[in-house]
């Protein structure tokens, strides 16, 4: 597990050299990340990251926990969702978005297509996704998240958690 909640002035420059370390490890099987509330890292430094993500080839496990980072915006969810969907190896996926004030509908939307891609074209079987507090999801943002649960369905483990 990689905690990097007590790093909090991670920035872009810390999360380039961990992404750049991150891809030395392509045997990697199970990754737990944890980020610190308000961390530096912006969208520049995301895409670097999820990138890095990307390339884990043989990763089964993936936990991630993103509150809300400080230069963060939504092109930064867009960008994991793409660093998502390139991992076709990957059984257990665990997102937590609580307190994120930079996920909106849209970023959720996108996440959504980028879970129904992954579910289609790997080995996906549990999910658990935790949008909590997250001021800018709107009614029907939650309907996005709905639909993904019925398109979903057929996961061994899926668990949706909204309170917002």
């Amino acid at each position: 597990m990689f905690d990097l909640h007590s790093y909090e002035k991670l920035n872009d420059e810390g999360i380039l050299a961990f992404a750049q370390g991150l891809k030395a490890f392509q045997s990697l099987k199970k990754l737990t990340l944890k980020f610190a509330r308000n961390c530096g890292i912006t969208d520049k430094g995301f895409e670097e990251f999820c990138q890095a993500l990307g390339s884990l080839d043989v990763l089964r496990s993936l936990t991630v926990d993103l509150p809300t980072c400080l230069g963060a915006t939504e092109a930064s969810f867009d960008k994991l969702g793409e660093g998502l969907k390139s991992l076709k190896a990957v059984e257990n996926l665990t997102l937590h978005l609580e307190e994120n004030g930079h996920i909106t509908d849209k970023g959720l939307e996108n996440l959504y297509e980028s879970l129904r891609k992954l579910d289609c074209c790997s080995s996906l079987r549990n999910l658990e996704l935790k949008v909590s507090e997250c001021w800018q999801i709107t009614p029907e943002g939650l309907e996005i998240l709905e639909g993904l649960k019925e398109e979903l369905k057929s996961l061994h483990s899926l668990k949706i958690i909204m309170d917002n």
